[in-house]
């Protein structure tokens, strides 16, 4: 199988991980158009001239340019690199010649290029949703004129599309609404987040001292581990943890709000230890080598649709998880792996009594077992890969067929793909 990628420049990454790059095949094409963000631009030179005082006037211009860029520009701030990616897609298919055009989002400008590619070599168009667009009230929306052509360009991009992948299966749920009228419309096909067994080295390392309860991830929106931080407190001022055999550790680029929730003198500052964002390699040797793993999932109204990606390797570490999340989707998925302790990330006596159980069961020397690997098979990277692969095979092999012969009805097998 041949690859071809276009990707956006690599300072348009907010984090990048070097060891994960390098083990992209080098037989990839791979291409990255710049991007001539006036938003980014005027944001960059606005620095630059910030130590100068004459600076001042043509600061305001600058401002409104970022401005714009930021709150008026359609579809996403990246929009400004669809011409370029444009241009150096078309000139790659050329003498690539796909079979299919596979596109991820957000950002969804790209999108844009890979509907173009699509139609101009008449090769079938999957978009994959790793985030929600406009079908969605977990983020907030566009508004107003580009909220209007934000949604007319979405739906005429998936109705156009062969098909449309996503890690959420309430995505594809509220797509399919989105594009209920259209024929034949797309295919919707569910290929979850997981985990990839070759990243977990043989002979699980054994958890020693002091108890670590470790946490590697994002903090944003309400995902906040305020709550738990608040328990860990109690049980360390009533006696209940030994601050100098427990640790609560958190590592991750925002990691450092953690610090900002209590102070210097709170007995917080004895047992909750802040690391830097660590390359994916060190991060899975800490869930090894952790005591528990904590996940946590943000409350938002009505029942949790949302999977953190990071759910699955946790799962697949072999310690015992603490998951704090409002029921739903993860809460399920742990409760069928077992080896979880579950409670609501604002529901502070069931976080106490959760951390309490684990602790004094490793003080006794009777730690629970962590997860049961079996029951997560279906989320073996490698699965996943092979279910995506027999997808787009299909709905490429559907195109060539309907060129020579009428148009193909959906057969009952067609469910298996339904997410």
């Amino acid at each position: 199988m041949s690859v071809a990628v276009i990707s956006g420049p690599p300072d348009a990454a907010r984090l990048e991980d070097a060891s994960l790059a390098a083990r992209v095949p080098a037989s990839v094409i791979h291409e990255s158009p710049p991007d001539p963000n006036p938003s980014r631009l005027a944001r960059d030179l606005r620095r630059l001239l910030a130590q100068y005082r004459w600076s001042r006037p043509l600061d305001y211009g600058l401002a409104a340019i970022q401005w714009v860029g930021d709150k008026v520009t359609p579809i996403d701030q990246r929009v400004s690199w669809v011409p370029g990616a444009t241009w150096k897609a078309t000139r790659i298919a050329r003498r690539f010649a796909p079979d299919v055009v596979l596109v991820s989002g957000p950002p969804f400008s790209p999108y844009l290029v890979g509907a173009f590619v699509s139609r101009l070599f008449g090769v079938p168009l999957i978009l994959d949703y790793r985030d929600p667009w406009m079908t969605s009230a977990l983020f907030r929306r566009s508004t107003g004129l580009r909220g209007r052509l934000d949604s007319w360009v979405e739906r005429h991009v998936v109705r156009r599309a062969g098909g449309v992948t996503s890690a959420h299966r309430f995505i594809l749920r509220q797509l399919r609404g989105l594009v209920a009228d259209a024929q034949p419309g797309p295919r919707f096909f569910w290929v979850p987040n997981g985990y990839d067994p070759g990243d977990f080295p043989g002979g699980e390392p054994l958890p020693g001292e002091p108890f670590t309860v470790n946490y590697a991830g994002a903090l944003y929106g309400t995902r906040s581990p305020k709550v738990l931080l608040d328990a860990v407190r109690e049980l360390v001022e009533e006696g209940q943890l030994d601050a100098t055999a427990f640790r609560l550790r958190f590592a991750g680029h925002h990691a450092e709000a953690v610090a900002e929730m209590f102070g210097a003198d709170s007995s917080l500052a004895k047992v909750v230890h802040i690391g830097r964002y660590l390359p994916h390699r060190e991060s899975i040797r800490q869930l090894q080598e952790s005591t528990v793993n904590l996940v946590i999932v943000g409350p938002r109204p009505g029942p949790t649709e949302w999977v953190p990606a990071k759910l699955y390797e946790n799962l697949f570490a072999g310690r015992p998880l603490l998951l704090l999340s409002p029921e739903g989707v993860p809460t399920r998925l742990a409760r069928r792996s077992g080896g979880c302790w579950i409670a609501h990330p604002e529901d502070k006596a069931a976080i106490k009594l959760a951390v309490k159980t684990l602790y004094d069961a490793w003080t006794r020397g009777e730690l629970p077992h962590g997860p049961d690997r079996r029951r997560i098979a279906f989320f073996d990277r490698n699965h996943q890969a092979r279910r995506l692969l027999r997808f787009l095979s299909s709905v490429a092999g559907e195109r060539k067929t309907a060129r020579t012969t009428t148009p193909r009805r959906k057969s009952p097998t067609d469910r298996t793909d339904q997410g």
